[in-house]
């Protein structure tokens, strides 16, 4: 990491108290794929939400069998926000919660 990637990470580090990393994903076939995710950091004067997961189950997809949406939002330290970004950028992410049970996700390039 250069020393300006280093100290802008820092920065953030200092000015935020809290970030949600919200992701939406689809499971076929046994597969988790990310459909979209983005991390939202929250400064000292703002409540950071607690996470959540939408529904009870995911979502069963239409016309298919055994497709399924899911959404939520993984609250986190701005550090370990940072680190999931870095991580999914990389092709890496991890929807956890990673002590109860880790789930790598397919990230499917689009394009040639």
């Amino acid at each position: 990491m250069s020393g300006d990637t280093a100290d802008f990470r820092q920065r953030l580090i200092d000015d935020y108290q809290g970030a949600l990393v919200r992701l939406a994903t689809l499971r076929a076939d046994g597969v988790h794929y990310l459909l979209f995710a983005w991390v939202e950091l929250y400064p000292f004067d703002t409540h950071v939400p607690a996470g959540w997961t939408a529904g009870k189950k995911p979502w069963s997809v239409p016309q298919t069998e055994g497709w399924s949406c899911g959404f939520k939002a993984i609250k986190m330290t701005v550090a370990e926000a940072l680190d999931w970004y870095e991580a999914a950028a990389a092709g890496i992410v991890d929807i956890g919660p990673k002590k109860v049970r880790p789930v790598r996700v397919q990230i499917v390039q689009l394009g040639p």
